[in-house]
């Protein structure tokens, strides 16, 4: 595992208090009902920081999903691959049956978050509402994650990300197929990101409970979340009435020094030269000193296009990346997967770690991004099949062998 930055621990040792302290949600404990990519990366994040997330999910829906048909070793692999999964307890329960019923009810007495993504109005009628779980625990953080939130005309209106894309004004950028159809440009890890938010919101709410003693209701709609990211665009609009158009601002790659190019190998370098210092640098490492303090004269665009254009593809692209990273200017090689998982400095943050083995095949993930100084995260733990831990967690409950085999045969489990 790559050693921390020494800033890290140095601001550690500086700290008299005996050493790394345990992680930063150390102690708090999520049930997290979630079946979707945004919800299920609120919880990743959450374990991600150490909270204990234990996963319910229905017996049913694994008999029906999309491991139903692999092999017990197919569906360990699955699970240990799946980020979204890692760092959970995984419990089945059919919340249709009493006994299931009574079994959240037990963990929710105790929890510290319940998240959810039930259509409005289901959590309700399944008896685990925030209504119910408030009176059993009123220092409980109940978070629902739906399109458009628990409330106004859309409350009830199904969908999936690129329908809250579509409705908060993201997919600003359509392409045309040859065929005519029509194809949004992806936005890259869209429920990560929102997953990311919800936890944000939600670890507020656990903020505000250490000064106020009780929980609240958290209602996260991912159209909101998208808009909320809209905000530097937006707002240009509602100042002067103005529709962004494909390549615009200046950092979408309408202008030359803050773009892509592809260098002699075909490999691509990324130029974000915004700052007129870092643009002069450019010039001068390129020499085209009779373009410095030129940045803005749009009709230098067209030539400083060709010519960095032509240039780039003069020397391989880990040359130009070397050669223009010394002289000051902002440079980056455009990475394929393949190319980030053996990146030196995703190595030397441990951002790929290896997070377990299945027999003698390493299991990797993506590593956790925040670093802290006194209380350090642990390497994410592989995930579970699903309902690997009913049993154990519900004997914690003390719910006997002769109930759980009842639950089992009724289907509760």
């Amino acid at each position: 595992m790559a050693s921390s930055p020494s800033i890290l621990k140095d601001a550690s040792a500086n700290l008299d208090i005996g050493g790394p302290m345990a992680t930063p949600l150390e102690g708090i404990t999520v049930l997290d009902l979630s079946r979707g990519g945004t919800p299920l990366s609120c919880s990743m994040v959450l374990g991600d920081l150490g909270a204990k997330v234990i996963n319910i999910s229905d017996p049913h829906q694994r008999r029906r999903g999309r491991t139903d048909q692999a092999s017990q070793l197919e569906e360990r692999r699955n699970a240990a691959f799946d980020p979204l999964f890692r760092n959970k307890v995984s419990v089945e329960l059919n919340l249709r049956h009493p006994e299931a019923l009574k079994a959240l009810h037990k963990l929710a007495e105790k929890a510290d978050v319940f998240l959810e993504a039930f259509s409005p109005g289901v959590t309700t009628r399944l008896g685990v509402g925030y209504g119910t779980l408030k009176g059993m625990n009123p220092r409980l953080i109940y978070c629902s994650i739906t399109g458009y939130g628990q409330d106004g005309p859309y409350r009830d209106v199904g969908g999936h990300d690129i329908d809250f894309l579509a409705t908060s004004g993201s997919l600003v950028n359509i392409q045309e197929g040859e065929d005519g159809s029509l194809t949004s440009v992806n936005q890259v890890g869209i429920f990560t990101t929102r997953g990311v938010m919800a936890a944000v919101a939600i670890l507020a709410a656990l903020l505000a409970r250490e000064r106020t003693g009780l929980g609240q209701y958290v209602d996260i709609a991912i159209s909101d979340a998208s808009l909320y990211l809209l905000a530097p665009i937006l707002s240009q609009y509602l100042q002067r009435g103005v529709l962004p158009s494909r390549g615009e601002p200046d950092l979408s790659g309408r202008v030359p020094y803050y773009a892509l190019y592809k260098a002699k190998d075909g490999k691509l370098l990324s130029l974000a030269c915004g700052e007129p210092h870092i643009y002069d640098a450019l010039m001068t490492a390129v020499g085209k000193t009779e373009w410095l303090g030129k940045q803005r004269e749009q009709s230098l665009y067209p030539a400083m296009r060709t010519f960095l254009r032509e240039t780039f593809q003069s020397r391989p692209r880990d040359e130009w990346f070397d050669s223009l990273s010394s002289k000051g200017v902002s440079v980056a090689k455009v990475n394929s997967l393949s190319d980030v998982v053996t990146d030196p400095q995703v190595a030397h943050r441990d951002m790929v770690p290896t997070v377990g083995y299945l027999g003698t095949e390493a299991v990797r993930h993506v590593g956790v991004w925040p670093k802290f100084s006194h209380t350090p995260v642990a390497v994410p733990s592989m995930g579970v099949p699903q309902g690997s831990n009913t049993l154990e967690v519900l004997k914690g409950l003390g719910f006997s062998v002769e109930q759980l085999d009842v639950m089992r045969r009724e289907g509760a489990i």
